[in-house]
């Protein structure tokens, strides 16, 4: 892959934010999840080919998603999360939830960043 063919810029179209999940106590105690946004950021984001499937599976056995993203700031790392409102067409807007399996530093330029995810709703 040459480096014209590996990331069209135009296609960054998609406004996320990278979550990272934390513990959180209530006012009793109770310990609850939290998800705290890192980075927010446009992306593209489509569904896995079935060429990235069987290179994922050899380190996840799940990705049904690829976002890739411009080369963050902060440290992206398996098990954060990447939230996405799709606000075309349904009202109320839906969100997305996409749970990172894998990252791929594209072509190990630190320019962009791959991410395969599996999506999950909001309460996985």
């Amino acid at each position: 892959m040459t480096w014209p063919e590996a990331v069209n810029p135009g296609r960054l179209d998609r406004k996320i934010d990278v979550q990272v999940q934390s513990l959180d106590t209530d006012t009793v105690g109770e310990q609850h999840d939290v998800w705290t946004t890192i980075i927010s950021d446009y992306a593209e984001i489509r569904t896995a080919t079935g060429k990235e499937l069987f290179m994922a599976g050899q380190r996840t056995a799940q990705v049904s998603h690829v976002v890739t993203m411009r080369w963050p700031r902060q440290l992206v790392w398996g098990g954060m999360r990447v939230r996405y409102i799709d606000l075309a067409g349904a009202s109320p807007p839906i969100p997305h939830y996409y749970h990172v399996q894998w990252i791929d530093n594209l072509m190990q330029r630190n320019v962009y960043l791959v991410l395969y995810c599996m999506e999950r709703n909001a309460s996985e």
